[in-house]
């Protein structure tokens, strides 16, 4: 390529301190992003204890070539799950700077609700290419129609929530094919039906010399300088058979991404300053180490320090879920179960908790669901969350990201309030926050001898079903929620 991609180049991150002045914190390099499940990871079969070894994918081809031409990397490889949590987290796994992103979800989609997990792919399709404006490669990977007949014969019918069809991936796969054409994106379809030879044993993942060709085949559209076209994107899908797609019409796109509804929110770092209501005591602090990339949080140090939030609750979606779940056939009564009607929605703050080295030492968080919600206090992803108290001291070395968890149910107005919730208007210019959809919260540094800092790092709030199953050890660790100063 003869011409510069002038996004490509470094660029420079500043700290913009109250006096006006600025001071180099990083140098940010450009990113690929990399999406998706198993197949994207390596996988060589669906059951995971028989992996002797894992392929070499092409995302880790791909990230090597870039690494050699100064790309940094975002993993949003998680093995079994759908497109839902990344989406929900866009801005993390697609951070600013995505010059490249592949987005491979499909043999892990249809098992849910197939409009929120399309939502999904559309969220994240507008997020990497009209809002970072990344060549963005979407692909479809359709296993052999043989793995479906035998949760067909299990029970498994179309519609059925818990397992999924060959003809609801072969829809979903001509739906995502649409919204790649309508964002002018790459499409690359694999399908094992029309060659069984790209697949390994298991039919479900792709085999090695299939990972090289679709390696290739980005290769050739980045461009051998490392220079994505991102001003000239494709006008239509990018075949090459016997890899290959084609569709005939396209969908309407969305001109906000905040119109693409996934039923799950996700405020991460300069994100959760929309929330925000008041500030005491807590800073907007980026608590990054010098030439690190920032690492943003709500930063408290003095006791008796509060931090508001006005959390949006999703009412739409976890109606159309009351409206509707009475008509659903479910795979077992067990996933009938993941929606709570009585604690309809869920809320994850992130928390930073450090180690006894890390000076001044953490202390106690305490959060509070002041009006509009009532917030029923579980766990962390690891420990008890008793009394909505947290102690962010680690007993371990290392410094992460730490998920509180909350039930949360609507709260009626009082009748003090005369049957009328009165407003609660933002000292950071948002909007009021007020009743049916949303909850004011407050997050206080609890006594506790000699340590006071609190740093809160995220807040997720989602409808209570299958969208926040994410929210667990295992899933976070997986998809790297800890450390979220990494893509930060």
């Amino acid at each position: 390529m003869s011409h510069t991609d002038p996004l490509a180049a470094r660029s420079q991150v500043y700290d913009r301190a109250s006096s006006g002045g600025s001071r180099l914190l990083a140098v940010q390099r450009p990113y690929y992003a990399a999406l998706g499940g198993s197949n994207s990871l390596g996988a060589v079969d669906i059951d995971a204890k028989k992996n002797g070894h894992l392929h070499k994918p092409y995302t880790e081809q791909l990230k090597r070539r870039l690494a050699a031409l100064g790309y940094d990397y975002s993993d949003g490889l998680m093995g079994g799950a759908g497109p839902v949590l990344v989406a929900a987290c866009s801005s993390r796994y697609i951070p600013s700077g995505t010059r490249v992103a592949t987005l491979e979800f499909l043999p892990n989609m249809g098992f849910q609700d197939p409009k929120y997990e399309l939502n999904a792919m559309e969220k994240l399709i507008y997020t990497a290419r009209v809002i970072r404006r990344a060549s963005t490669f979407l692909i479809n990977i359709l296993p052999c129609s043989e793995i479906y007949r035998i949760g067909q014969s299990r029970g498994c019918v179309t519609g059925m929530f818990g397992c999924t069809t060959r003809q609801v991936v072969e829809q979903m796969g001509d739906f995502i094919a649409k919204l790649g054409n309508a964002y002018n994106t790459t499409t690359i379809t694999i399908d094992c039906d029309t060659d069984r030879t790209l697949f390994g044993n298991d039919t479900f993942h792709i085999a090695q010399h299939t990972h090289n060709r679709l390696f290739d085949q980005i290769w050739r559209e980045v461009g051998s300088q490392g220079e994505p076209s991102i001003y000239a994107p494709k006008s239509k899908s990018s075949v090459a058979d016997p890899i290959s797609g084609s569709v005939s019409s396209t969908p309407s796109t969305s001109s906000d991404i905040s119109e693409i509804s996934v039923g799950v929110t996700c405020h991460m770092g300069e994100e959760l300053g929309q929330l925000v209501l008041a500030a005491n005591g807590f800073e907007h602090q980026n608590i990054a180490t010098p030439r690190q990339r920032p690492k943003i949080a709500w930063l408290a140090d003095r006791l008796g320090s509060t931090l508001e939030f006005c959390a949006r609750l999703p009412t739409r979606e976890m109606q159309a879920v009351l409206s509707s779940d009475q008509q659903r056939v479910y795979r077992s009564g067990k996933l009938r179960r993941r929606f709570n009607s009585v604690e309809p929605y869920v809320i994850s703050l992130g928390v930073q908790v450090s180690h006894i080295q890390n000076r001044p030492l953490y202390g106690l968080v305490h959060v509070e669901c002041l009006s509009g919600c009532i917030c029923n206090c579980i766990r962390s992803e690891q420990d008890p969350f008793t009394n909505c108290t947290y102690d962010t001291l680690a007993t371990k070395v290392g410094t992460v990201t730490h998920f509180l968890r909350m039930r949360v149910s609507v709260a009626n107005a009082t009748a003090a309030e005369g049957g009328i919730r009165r407003p609660v208007t933002s000292n950071y210019g948002g909007k009021p926050c007020m009743a049916p959809d949303s909850c004011h919260m407050r997050i206080s540094n609890s006594v506790s001898a000699n340590r006071s800092r609190v740093a809160v790092r995220a807040l997720i709030v989602g409808v209570h079903d299958w969208r926040v199953a994410f929210l667990n050890s295992w899933t976070i660790g997986r998809a790297h929620m800890r450390d979220l100063n990494r893509r930060q």
